[in-house]
């Protein structure tokens, strides 16, 4: 069967742009499928106030910023909440992946300034803590909890999803775990574990008393060859069924989007495509883009570089 080509990736408004940031590159856990220098490295790589004046030039530059934290564990960094705080009251959306580190009082304060939350199960390392702050989040911020689906502990990981689709307060879905880098074997299923992907992977769920959060819409449409129209919750699907070969485009990556290393290092986008533009360490000598790129890429597999507006040259 030939699927359909994406000729061109149209992002919903003109004014949004989102910014990946890997705040540190330390964690609590050593999970097997994830590369070590994800945490083995150190909480910060640069310099707080530093880091503090670059947020302050976004705001100024960027009308509507759509962050999405993560690391290592950003719960470990003793600026996060700060950074959070600084982020939700200039009336920008932030959202973070955690591993559901720290206590419930802590996430129940800084849920608050939190648009969404998404928490990883890690069958190797979660605990009873982690239901109960999947839980206690739920009050105050949208939230998903992702189990990690570890071959090797599949009866744990089926466990656990079942018991946390029973709360219809927040979100609950399966990750399939491919290989980050590890060349851990991790990631081989077997024949019954496969089938068992193409069932009930998620389920929706929100808690009404949750204040209403807005985020900012860094989704796009996806325009084939073919004359139809796709939406950006099939952007996954895309990558998976090898529909995302944008090499050639003239891609926006960079003036939608930048991307922050747990480095400090700062570039367009999470593919690393046109190299270096900065560091947090020295901000007021950012190299801002101001052109598109030539995709250099023959596939994009990241969802947040995917939904950045692109075209096909002609």
């Amino acid at each position: 069967m030939i699927l359909p080509k994406i000729i061109e990736v149209k992002q919903e408004s003109p004014d949004n742009i989102h910014i990946t940031w890997i705040v540190n590159n330390i964690c609590p856990n050593s999970c097997s499928y994830c590369p070590a220098e994800l945490h083995n490295g150190s909480n910060h790589n640069y310099d707080w106030d530093n880091a503090r004046r670059f947020v302050e030039l976004l705001f100024k530059k960027y009308k509507n910023i759509q962050f999405s934290i993560g690391g290592g564990e950003p719960s470990m960094s003793p600026f996060f909440p700060e950074l959070v705080k600084m982020i939700y009251s200039n009336g920008h959306s932030v959202s973070i992946t955690s591993n559901a580190y720290k206590s419930q009082d802590y996430w129940i304060d800084i849920g608050q300034y939190i648009n969404s939350i998404s928490f990883s199960y890690h069958p190797e390392f979660s605990t009873e803590q982690y239901f109960k702050n999947v839980e206690a989040a739920a009050n105050v911020s949208m939230v998903t909890a992702r189990v990690m689906m570890l071959s090797n502990q599949w009866d744990k990981c089926i466990a656990a999803y079942e018991r946390l689709s029973l709360n219809k307060l927040h979100t609950t879905e399966m990750v399939r775990i491919y290989d980050w880098g590890t060349n851990s074997g991790t990631e081989i299923y077997t024949d019954e574990q496969l089938q068992r992907f193409n069932s009930r992977t998620r389920t929706s769920g929100f808690n009404p008393k949750v204040p209403n959060k807005t985020v900012s819409k860094i989704g796009a449409k996806y325009l084939f060859d073919d004359g139809s129209i796709g939406n950006n919750g099939l952007n996954v699907q895309y990558v998976n069924r090898g529909q995302t070969n944008f090499m050639g485009y003239e891609c926006d990556i960079g003036l939608r989007s930048l991307f922050i290393s747990s480095l400090g290092e700062i570039k367009r986008g999470n593919c690393m495509a046109g190299g270096t533009i900065g560091h947090i360490n020295d901000p007021e000598n950012i190299q801002w883009p101001t052109e598109s790129i030539i995709c250099p890429f023959n596939i994009c597999g990241c969802v947040s570089d995917v939904s950045i507006s692109k075209r096909l040259k002609v």
